[in-house]
């Protein structure tokens, strides 16, 4: 490239990184990252991105964390992913490693906390450790998911807390309702409040029954 006149930029170093870490070659890439450093280059959040997330394969979160720092001593933001990768590395080996196991909360805390930062389902990808779920977090799941349009998804989650018997607050059903009604199913909106009355008898249905039926005499709810 450089022999036919043509000068590379970050979106080329970018490519050299990934290209390095995809060959397994994470040394070469950390190097080569370095290197870009020590030539001047103005470095930006993608740059970071791909390093951060190779210590986190790693197991390095330590040195992760070090270029989170760096980077806002540079001014440059950190990607949502970036510090996803940190978390999850932090839950699944850093806190064994000081001898605290992590548990339902911990899970929890970072899942509702990535719900808030942007809805963005596709990085709520937390393995529970086979914790289950409970009222706070499936409702917070469920009104996440309503908010991404994935009414699919919301619905399995409602029917699961169904089953097992937990108690659906009223704000979590009145934004699944919503949902579906914006989508035309008003017809699963019964089916569900169908099987509440039968297998949550300890709800206030009247209350649930109001939400429904706003739902059914108003067209845009």
């Amino acid at each position: 490239m450089r022999l036919s006149g043509l000068r590379d930029n970050i979106a080329t170093h970018i490519s050299l990184l990934k290209g390095y870490c995809i060959a397994g070659r994470s040394d070469e890439a950390i190097k080569h990252f370095k290197e870009m450093i020590n030539l001047g280059m103005s470095l930006d959040g993608k740059s970071y991105a791909v390093i951060v997330n190779e210590y986190c394969k790693l197991v390095r979160p330590d040195e992760a964390v070090a270029l989170l720092r760096e980077m806002r001593v540079g001014g440059i933001i950190p990607s949502l992913g970036s510090f996803n990768a940190v978390l999850r590395r932090f839950i699944k080996r850093k806190m064994p490693q000081w001898g605290c196991s992590p548990n339902f909360i911990s899970y929890s805390e970072v899942i509702i906390g990535l719900l808030g930062a942007d809805g963005r389902m596709q990085d709520v990808d937390m393995i529970l450790n086979g914790h289950g779920l409970d009222t706070a977090l499936y409702s917070s799941l469920i009104q996440a998911y309503c908010i991404n349009g994935d009414a699919r998804k919301a619905v399995c989650l409602f029917k699961e807390m169904i089953r097992e018997k937990l108690l659906i607050r009223k704000e979590c059903f009145e934004i699944l309702v919503k949902e579906l009604h914006l989508k035309g199913l008003v017809h699963e909106v019964k089916n569900l409040f169908d099987q509440m009355r039968n297998s949550c008898p300890a709800c206030n249905l009247e209350t649930y029954e109001s939400v429904l039926n706003m739902c059914l005499v108003s067209p845009s709810m």
